[in-house]
């Protein structure tokens, strides 16, 4: 079975940055949590002081 690959709007790119960048939650627990990859929540945390909220989708 194939896995159909996510696609997070920029809202919830821009949360999940937010909250990894806030420090509240680790990167393994956004991850457990959105089921998201963690490379993924520190390259959106990395892009969040450059854009934003507007993130490019």
């Amino acid at each position: 079975m194939v896995k159909k690959r996510r696609r997070h709007s920029a809202a919830c790119k821009f949360r999940i940055a937010l909250e990894a960048l806030e420090g509240r939650k680790t990167i393994g627990q956004l991850y457990s949590e959105h089921e998201t990859h963690p490379k993924m929540i520190q390259a959106w945390k990395r892009q969040l002081p450059d854009d934003g909220p507007c993130f490019k989708c």
